[in-house]
């Protein structure tokens, strides 16, 4: 191997790793920590105590963790939409309302 098929492959390595890494980086709906970030930051302007909206999200989250994987893939901003006596539910668990 030459010396310039060296750099190349060690440079290919370099960017498949970092692909990876951003890849894993990335908030994912179906990671129950990411879900409940994501619900987090959509609701980041809500008039309500940051720790109510975590509260809110978390508990969105157990409800949608009840129905299975194929539910997990949507935000909960979008399956709550759907599913509105989890919601109000939820919003009366976490003090929203």
């Amino acid at each position: 191997m030459t010396r310039r098929h060296a750099m190349v492959l060690v440079a290919s390595l370099m960017l498949l790793v970092a692909g990876q890494a951003d890849a894993k980086s990335a908030p994912d709906a179906k990671s129950t920590s990411d879900a409940v970030h994501l619900c987090e930051k959509d609701n980041a302007e809500a008039k309500v105590p940051p720790a109510v909206v975590t509260k809110y999200c978390a508990c969105m989250r157990k409800k949608q963790d009840v129905y299975g994987s194929s539910e997990n893939e949507r935000r909960i901003t979008q399956w709550e939409k759907t599913h509105v006596d989890y919601r109000v539910a939820c919003e009366k668990e976490s003090g929203w309302r």
